[in-house]
């Protein structure tokens, strides 16, 4: 069922290009929104605020769960602790966000577009010259990330 409400959201972003898994169009409420990261992120919080939006595993092995609702308030939280610390006078600049796969890196990555940066998604795996080379050539002067 929880496939069921994920394809749906994606296939009104998208549009008639997607198939909700019944072979019917998809609901076309959303279909005239221009297809920017704002909307994306507007038809996310759009349907049943409750729904879960993660789950993963904490240190006791115990299932954690966040719903939309929680996510969208984490979200404006960080966006405004982003616009704090970083100053609006680099809004509209290059911030790289470079951190494993979490509930966190939603949050960071949400937060710093509704503050008005462009992430620039940076592999932790990747060696420092190369971490180097796209802040270098992306022109991020920040970085968000966990200290190695």
């Amino acid at each position: 069922m929880q496939g069921k409400i994920i394809k749906s959201r994606f296939a009104r972003f998208f549009g008639t290009s997607c198939q909700a898994s019944s072979g019917k169009s998809a609901d076309s409420s959303h279909e005239n929104i221009p297809r920017k990261m704002s909307s994306i992120y507007e038809i996310m919080m759009s349907d049943n605020l409750e729904s879960p939006a993660s789950q993963w595993l904490d240190e006791a092995e115990k299932i954690v769960t966040v719903t939309f609702k929680e996510l969208n308030d984490n979200v404006k939280s960080m966006a405004a602790f982003l616009s704090n610390k970083l100053g609006g006078s680099q809004r509209g600049s290059f911030v790289g966000l470079s951190m494993e796969n979490s509930h966190l890196w939603q949050v960071c990555f949400w937060g710093l577009l509704m503050a008005g940066y462009k992430p620039v998604l940076i592999d932790i795996n990747h060696k420092q010259e190369m971490t180097d080379y796209i802040l270098e050539s992306s022109g991020a002067r920040t970085i968000l990330g966990k200290e190695n």
